[in-house]
């Protein structure tokens, strides 16, 4: 009898000891409260911005919204007024309008609490055409040949009346071309260069100049090349120069 109701004991415990388990922990669950909303850094796992993507006219503002949700998905709200949102790589935001400066593609990102999310917006239409000034120190406009050691990089300078977006240039532009090394042509030497490891574009707010960083090929030693500057409005504006050693 004494084994017999030791079993039957043993029996109990392993039926009755996960029941309990979960009453207890089913018990935790109702009496843990879900934490208040502005409780976000137990609750907030991303925020979304809406609309994803979308496609504008150059100076018209584009309207954003951003919510937030917890990490199973469960929406916690528009935090709209509370985000901060930018547009890249021109334009403004004011609030969650969004206005592109330049025609091209641009990226819109919302900031609230540490998390972040991105849209997609195109601008299309804008000016018919540039202001185009240039080119200035240290690059000499053609006919003059700047002469430079090859393999160099040049700061080609320009300025097209203000900050119109790093979106300037026509597709495959600025490009090279070899041409004759036209000695009757005058000639000055390039008095400065940078240092950098490929060809970039930036836009200087103090001075309202463009900086194309040109980097030369070592192989054009002892020979002539045209830099055509095309501009996405159509225009193209040439500077020649001669390589050395």
């Amino acid at each position: 009898m004494i084994r017999s109701a030791r079993h039957i004991f043993l029996i109990a415990l392993c039926v009755l000891t996960p029941a309990v388990a979960f009453a207890q922990t089913d018990s935790r669950m109702l009496l843990t409260p879900w934490p208040a909303d502005n409780a976000w850094g137990e609750t907030l796992d991303h925020i979304v911005i809406t609309p994803s993507s979308a496609s504008v006219a150059v100076g018209s503002a584009q309207a954003y919204t951003a919510d937030a949700f917890d990490i199973v998905n469960n929406s916690r709200g528009d935090v709209t007024a509370s985000t901060t949102f930018a547009i890249a790589p021109d334009g403004s935001c004011t609030g969650p309008n969004c206005t592109p400066a330049a025609a091209g593609a641009h990226t819109v990102t919302a900031s609230f609490n540490g998390k972040t999310a991105t849209a997609s917006l195109t601008a299309t239409g804008g000016s018919t055409g540039y202001t185009f000034t240039g080119f200035f120190a240290p690059v000499d406009n053609a006919p003059v040949f700047n002469t430079v050691k090859a393999g160099s990089a040049i700061p080609v300078k320009f300025s097209l009346n203000g900050n119109q977006g790093l979106n300037v240039f026509a597709a495959g532009s600025p490009v090279s071309q070899p041409m004759a090394c036209d000695s009757t042509l005058p000639s000055d030497e390039i008095e400065q260069t940078v240092t950098a490891g490929s060809s970039s574009l930036q836009y200087d707010p103090a001075t309202g100049q463009y900086t194309y960083v040109w980097k030369t090929d070592k192989s054009w030693t002892n020979s002539c090349r045209a830099l055509n500057v095309k501009l996405s409005d159509g225009t193209s504006h040439l500077a020649y120069f001669k390589f050395s050693k």
